[in-house]
């Protein structure tokens, strides 16, 4: 919950970064939708259950990763490991720097 909330509210930073976010899970499109409304996530959330996208992506499904995709949809940076709390503002920091 505090990492998506954090991408909520740091999410007009990203789109200004050229960034659209969007959110996995495994859970059903009926789960996302409730946790969306009752969190006001601003981004869409992606339902991958049989961890599809998550296994093209090489993330581990189930685990808290991040992947940025350039414009060209190749894999421009990796995150194995993420601090939910903060990985929305670090993310930017990182991103920052490149």
């Amino acid at each position: 919950m505090k990492e998506a909330c954090g991408f909520r509210d740091e999410l007009k930073t990203f789109s200004d970064k050229g960034y659209a976010v969007l959110g996995v899970s495994r859970d059903t499109a009926e789960a996302q939708k409730t946790f969306k409304k009752e969190q006001h996530l601003n981004f869409p959330l992606l339902s991958d259950p049989k961890g599809e996208l998550a296994a093209a992506l090489g993330v581990t499904p189930g685990k808290r990763q991040t992947v940025v995709i350039d414009k060209e949809g190749k894999i421009e940076r990796f995150y194995g490991a993420v601090e939910a709390a903060t990985h929305a503002k670090d993310l930017l920091k990182d991103l920052e720097q490149r």
